[in-house]
This record gives C-alpha cells, structure tokens and sequence, in this order.
C-alpha cells in the first residue's frame, strides 16, 4: 500500500510530468530525424539538430561552477 501511495503522490508532481513530456518531446524528435534521413532531406536534418540542440548546450553552460549567481 505505501508502494502505491508513493507512486500516486509522483504522478502528482510537477517533476514527473516535466519528465515524461520532456522524454515524449526526444521521442518526437527522434521520430522527424528518422523521417527527414528516410527522405534523404540532409539540410532539414541538420537544422533541426542545431535547433534542438541548444537547450542542452544552454543548460551545461548554466551548471557550470565558474559562473557567478
């Protein structure tokens, strides 16, 4: 029963939600890469590369230590 509550009290936060449409979001992602290399659309391909890779390049450069808060 605790196991249960535990898991109902996750679903509830805020956390796990931004989890699950953060790891949907990769899914769709990855869907449309495939798709545009099955069209041999290289140049769609690497844009959306470079779009979608900014947030996990801004995010590594924020928890670097040298930077002042």
């Amino acid at each position: 029963m605790k196991l249960m509550n535990k898991f109902l009290n996750s679903i509830k936060s805020k956390g796990f939600w931004n989890e699950i449409l953060n790891t949907a979001k990769l899914f769709v992602i990855l869907g449309y890469l495939r798709e545009l290399k099955d069209a041999d659309n290289v140049w769609g391909f690497w844009v959306v590369i470079f779009i979608f890779s900014f947030q996990p390049i801004y995010k590594l450069i924020k928890a670097k230590p040298w930077r002042k808060k």
